[in-house]
């Protein structure tokens, strides 16, 4: 049977509408946090029993809420922030690659949609079109630094944005998308 642990934030859960697809959602939790020294590792370990490979979800509330806010009030430019998080992403998948010697993917980072501009739960800073650029430009880096990288999203964006009809009305992408977004890289990963 086939078994990938899709690893990260919330949108683990559509990854696992792909058949062969465990989600281990951690909450809220930051590719800058993923990104830590022996971190991934640590909190993979719990739920770790066997699978044919890894993927990693992570970077979409960086994007929504915390480069912004990094620009705004740390001052701080957006190749400074980008490349941090590029450097730990990639940090996030040698060291979950070495811990379990199985493919380990780190998935694109999901495009911003208008669908979750008005939504309470799900603060953001910056405009739709910043983050989409943002968004754009942070998957451009870890492309050219992870050579695992897979972009489930590449048919469900439009000019860096995701369209609300592929939307589940917040940020994520629908899970009846799931299959069609994530089993390419299942059937990548285990055949």
């Amino acid at each position: 049977m086939t078994l990938v642990y899709a690893f990260g934030d919330s949108h683990t859960r559509c990854a696992e509408r792909a058949s062969g697809v465990l989600s281990v959602h951690l909450g809220p939790i930051l590719l800058h946090r993923l990104g830590r020294p022996d971190e991934a590792v640590r909190l993979l370990q719990p739920h770790w029993g066997g699978g044919d490979g890894i993927m990693v979800i992570a970077g979409e509330i960086d994007v929504r809420s915390h480069v912004g806010k990094q620009i705004e009030d740390r001052e701080r430019t957006i190749e400074d922030i980008i490349d941090d998080l590029g450097d730990r992403a990639a940090l996030c998948v040698d060291e979950l690659q070495r811990a379990y010697d199985v493919p380990v993917y780190f998935c694109a980072v999901i495009p911003p949609s208008r669908a979750h501009e008005d939504h309470p739960d799900f603060p953001r800073r910056g405009s739709l079109s910043q983050r989409a650029m943002w968004t754009l430009f942070l998957n451009a880096v870890l492309a050219a630094r992870i050579r695992t990288f897979y972009d489930p999203y590449a048919g469900f964006r439009e000019h860096g944005i995701l369209p609300e009809w592929y939307s589940d009305g917040s940020v994520h992408l629908h899970p009846d998308h799931g299959q069609a977004a994530f089993g390419p890289l299942v059937e990548r990963m285990t055949g």
